[in-house]
């Protein structure tokens, strides 16, 4: 028995919030934010050599003026394995897509969404559900390409992102 003050009122003690109310609360956001981690892509899609160009503004290589790069640019270490994609999701678009030339676009839910351009061939068809590791297709230099790479883009409820960030994260 622990008798209660009288300073205190028992309705004082009722405005307390619970703690397992609050760790069940906490809980239950940390599975939304795993479940929105483990469904977005942190690893490049192929062994790098060398990112032959990188995200944002830089001088066209067809015509030298200023343009906005959505995406980088990967050289292969090698040219025979495919690209795999890095996140589970559903393929949105498998084709030829003007400048990307042979185009892949993959939407990995909660706004994420990768794309694949200039590839030489394409092993998925819109509709696709992609597990993580999934090949979709090898380099190539299709479309509005100089030479062999793969042109890699992240994009956030349609805004293009650096993708560089989401591989240091990956790093840290």
């Amino acid at each position: 028995f622990v008798a209660l003050d009288d300073s205190k009122r028992l309705a004082d003690l009722n405005d307390h919030e619970d703690p397992v109310a609050i760790l069940m609360s906490r809980r239950s956001e940390l599975k939304t934010i795993d479940s929105i981690l483990a469904n977005t892509p942190f690893i490049p899609p192929i062994t790098v050599a060398e990112i032959s160009s990188g995200y944002g503004s830089r001088r066209d290589p067809f015509n030298g003026r200023g343009a906005m790069h959505g995406g980088i640019d990967l050289l292969p270490r090698d040219m025979k394995r495919p690209i795999l994609v890095q996140a589970p999701g559903r393929v949105t678009r498998a084709g030829w897509n003007g400048p990307y030339g042979r185009f892949v676009e993959v939407d990995h839910g909660n706004g994420f969404v990768t794309r694949y351009g200039h590839m030489r061939k394409i092993l998925v068809k819109a509709g696709d559900k992609l597990a993580l590791n999934s090949p979709i297709g090898y380099v190539g230099s299709s479309g509005r390409s100089t030479g062999a790479h793969l042109h890699y883009e992240i994009r956030f409820d349609g805004r293009p992102l650096n993708p560089l960030n989401f591989f240091k994260i990956a790093d840290d």
